[in-house]
């Protein structure tokens, strides 16, 4: 087990004693298999910060704690470790503690032996659980701040919770299931990993409550409990096509979409429209074909969307390369030519320097729904019948929870002018 650290280094980052660290590189035996997981798990986070390790600069040490599958979580990782170094002159480092499967005892022993161990912050996705909310209360009792990610602990003193609004999704996939299937009548496949997870259950509350209201004629058929794997998650998929013969579209609330749509495919069965959420590796294989066939098209934005003009040309293209980069990594196709600078602003420098990386088109726009801040629906609306018009270029940010509640008043503004939404390379795309 070759490796440069030193062992304090490894037994800071496995949460474990240096003996213990010893006894295992040694193989002098006595210590548990898990044990000996957990070590060689902090030598391979190591090695993916080792650019951190030899940075100055206050230092902080973090821990997260995830129950989720492994995809997720280490989209989660990835994205933690390619933004900590961006933190400086603060260093940032994270010990992760992943599970697919954990009973809620040993995730809330997990919080306490973290909490007593030591640490400058814990990142936290866990059942919404009494056992969880007192764990991070003592967490928090020990001087530990608590941001809760993705889903919600109710009645906790965790400092703060870093997501999207989940009732604002659920409505969002019952107006977009709703609107394309019409006036039928049939019934809607709807799949959690958990109950216990609150994130998952404001979800389906808001998509119940949005159907009830909006598409009465559409029923839901739940599954839970296949924790988003995709084995479990497929085999009660499976149960439940062949109960309900209705079912012709699913909203995947709690992950496993490959598993899903396979089971469609595999039992012959038409899946009319399918939402489901996150940016994991098996989610973006399925959004790939979409983006190469220009069903969805991308546009570069920068990276931390800054004020170009203000910026030195190396800077400026930094900012456009990182943000391609990651569309390629993501999506697997780049954006060029289209991009938008931040704030509509641009001069002759900012221009060349764009070109120059293949970002020859930029794409402003002619009107805007105005909620890149919280303003009122009636506000959204009243800018959408100002702006909808044809041949126009219309941005909506979607910052904000009132657009999630207007939907329906869009599009019959657009429906009622005789118009229709186009791509950017029905506009911009020159054709013979």
């Amino acid at each position: 087990m070759a490796h440069p650290f030193l062992i304090k280094e490894i037994a800071l980052q496995a949460g474990l004693s240096e003996a213990t660290v010893d006894r295992v590189l040694n193989k002098r035996g006595g210590v548990r298999k898990h044990t000996a997981q957990r070590v060689k798990q902090a030598i391979r986070e190591l090695h993916g910060q080792i650019e951190q390790a030899g940075l100055t600069g206050r230092k902080f040490l973090i821990d997260v704690v995830m129950q989720a599958p492994d995809r997720f979580s280490e989209a989660v990782r990835a994205a933690l470790e390619d933004e900590m170094p961006a933190l400086r002159p603060a260093v940032f480092r994270a010990r992760y503690h992943f599970n697919e499967v954990a009973r809620t005892a040993d995730l809330a022993t997990l919080i306490d032996r973290i909490a007593a161990r030591g640490t400058h912050g814990l990142f936290l996705k866990a059942p919404d659980q009494p056992e969880i909310a007192a764990a991070v209360d003592r967490a928090v009792g020990r001087g530990v701040p608590v941001v809760t990610l993705v889903t919600d602990v109710a009645n906790c003193r965790r400092a703060a919770y870093v997501g999207m609004d989940n009732r604002a999704a659920g409505e969002t996939a019952a107006y977009l299931i709703g609107e394309w299937l019409g006036n039928a009548t049939a019934k809607i496949l709807t799949t959690l990993s958990s109950n216990r997870f609150r994130g998952e259950e404001e979800r389906e509350i808001g998509f119940r409550r949005a159907l009830r209201t909006r598409y009465p004629k559409l029923g839901i058929v739940e599954v839970s409990e296949g924790l988003g794997i995709d084995g479990a998650t497929g085999a009660l998929v499976r149960k439940a096509l062949a109960a309900n013969p209705e079912i012709v579209a699913a909203y995947s609330i709690g992950g496993g979409n490959r598993a899903i749509i396979e089971v469609f495919q595999a039992m012959s069965r038409p899946c009319r429209v399918f939402i489901g959420h996150d940016l994991d590796a098996d989610n973006l294989a399925l959004l790939r074909p979409l983006v190469e066939s220009g069903q969805i098209q991308l546009g570069n934005h920068t990276w931390s969307h800054p004020d170009l003009t203000t910026l030195p040309k190396d800077q400026i293209a930094q900012q456009i390369t990182r943000n391609d980069e990651f569309l390629k990594k993501t999506y697997g196709i780049g954006a060029k030519p289209y991009w938008r600078p931040p704030y509509a602003k641009r001069n002759a420098a900012v221009d060349a320097v764009a070109a120059d990386l293949g970002y020859t088109v930029p794409t402003l726009w002619s009107g805007s729904l105005s909620d890149s801040t919280l303003i009122t629906e009636d506000y959204i609306v009243k800018m959408a019948d100002q702006y909808f018009t044809a041949q126009s270029i219309v941005i909506g940010h979607l910052n904000h929870l009132p657009v999630t509640h207007v939907y329906p008043q869009l599009v019959d503004i657009i429906r009622d002018r005789d118009l229709r939404t186009v791509t950017l390379n029905d506009i911009f795309l020159k054709t013979p």
